[in-house]
């Protein structure tokens, strides 16, 4: 299956997107997600590449007018974020991708909530699944990885430890740079915590996401009582419709699946205007971005 990866409007933390989340919005994974669907990911589940920097990453040396087109949406990336151009092109790129993807699908379909959202959502969007995160390392950052690993053993501290530490009135900086204060439930703080922790805990110090990559998630209706229609995949992809107002003579049965993308399955107004094939998949820059 080939992953379409996006360049984002402004670079990403590592605890705004995270591998295997259902979206509806490719420009902004962190909006308009399914809030249900989370897969509990280890070091086996992803796979992690460098690349010289980020024209290497998306090949984008083989095209002049991508390579012209990257280079305007980096001067882009600088004057948002505050950092010089020529940093974020040299700096080393990093490609992580969801490995055995058809098993994390069946894995989020095992939640009937999850099955429900897609469902829902299919009839009037496009579903997407995040499959690839493309980030850029920024080498000055000092902070070591045990540093790091440190800082996330501490954000998992007891609540009640956590309520002691937060004394009222004040503001505490944590791991990652969060900032909660003494106004805020310890409780809810802390859950955050554990939560930005697990998901920015495979990233490296410094590294921010430029680019997401994704696959499309299909719905095929079938009919229960027609034995050639079933499907082969495995049982966790396909359900009962929970479509109480569908036609008695509609088809019953849903099977869920994940395909590979070409530009225009961005959806309605996305206009690419430079497009290059890498080792990661093919990266698209839109319309706009530059």
């Amino acid at each position: 299956m080939s992953t379409l990866s996006r360049f984002m409007n402004g670079f990403l933390n590592f605890d705004q997107v995270a591998l295997g989340r259902l979206v509806l919005d490719t420009a902004n994974p962190g909006r308009n997600f399914c809030k249900t669907g989370t897969l509990q990911l280890n070091a086996a589940d992803r796979s992690r590449n460098e690349f010289t920097d980020v024209y290497s990453l998306t090949n984008a040396r083989s095209s002049s007018n991508f390579q012209v087109t990257l280079t305007k949406l980096l001067d882009v990336f600088a004057s948002k974020s505050g950092t010089s151009a020529n940093t974020i092109q040299t700096d080393k790129a990093v490609s992580y991708e969801l490995l055995n993807v058809d098993d994390k699908l069946e894995k989020l379909l095992e939640d009937e909530a999850v099955r429900k959202w897609v469902e829902t959502y299919k009839k009037k969007s496009r579903v997407y699944m995040v499959v690839a995160l493309h980030a850029v390392q920024d080498v000055s950052v000092s902070l070591d990885h045990d540093t790091t690993a440190a800082a996330g053993v501490k954000a998992t501290v007891p609540v009640s430890a956590a309520a002691e530490a937060i004394a009222p009135g004040s503001t505490t900086v944590l791991p990652g740079g969060a900032a909660i204060s003494g106004a805020v439930d310890p409780k809810v703080a802390v859950d955050h915590l554990v939560e930005l922790a697990r998901s920015a805990s495979f990233a490296a110090p410094g590294e921010r996401i430029i680019a997401v990559g994704y696959l499309e998630v299909k719905l095929r209706s079938f009919f229960s009582n027609q034995a050639e229609e079933r499907p082969k995949l495995a049982a966790k992809t396909v359900w009962k419709s929970f479509d109480a107002s569908r036609a008695a003579e509609a088809a019953d049965m849903i099977e869920a699946t994940v395909v590979g993308m070409n530009p225009t399955d961005l959806g309605k107004g996305a206009q690419v205007v430079a497009e290059s094939a890498g080792l990661a998949g093919q990266f698209v820059i839109l319309e706009g971005q530059v």
